[in-house]
């Protein structure tokens, strides 16, 4: 509401935020992927070892996107600079989608439904850390940003 409205005749869809959304997408992709890499690793590629790994894979998914939500508030200002209880409805939503995929691998029905099995906490924590990534990458790219478009404006 602080900002002045958008010139109507200036196209929704850029080419410098289809460059955004694709660079973020690959990254998260990536973070998802590498988490089924390393649990692949852990659990093998066959039966049980191969649900367990789709498991934190559909995690590592879920969790990555839930996080981005952070960092997307601003294209250029950090995740830090403000509050996360500034926006209750996100915070709400966000530890609503928490809950909800957590009850996709530890309530039993949904468990079969799913085919997903419970995670042990080595598993947490390679989700965490992949989780992690893009928020320290995107909130870095936003960082080189301001102080590229700083150091471009006269004096």
């Amino acid at each position: 509401m602080q900002r002045p409205p958008r010139d109507p005749r200036l196209p929704l869809m850029t080419r410098s935020f289809a460059w955004l959304i694709v660079w973020q997408g690959v990254l998260l992709t990536g973070c998802t992927l590498l988490a089924f890499r390393v649990a692949l690793g852990w659990y093998g590629d066959t039966g049980t070892g191969l649900q367990h790994s789709a498991t934190v894979a559909f995690m590592t998914l879920a969790m990555v996107q839930v996080a981005h939500t952070l960092n997307a508030r601003s294209r250029t200002k950090s995740l830090f600079s403000r509050s996360i209880f500034s926006n209750r409805w996100l915070l709400a939503a966000i530890v609503f989608t928490v809950l909800l995929q957590l009850t996709t691998v530890y309530l039993p029905p949904l468990r079969q439904v799913l085919q997903t099995v419970p995670l042990n906490s080595r598993d947490w924590q390679l989700i965490l850390a992949c989780t992690l990534i893009p928020l320290v990458v995107v909130e870095i790219v936003k960082l080189i940003g301001n102080r590229t478009q700083r150091n471009a404006m006269p004096t």
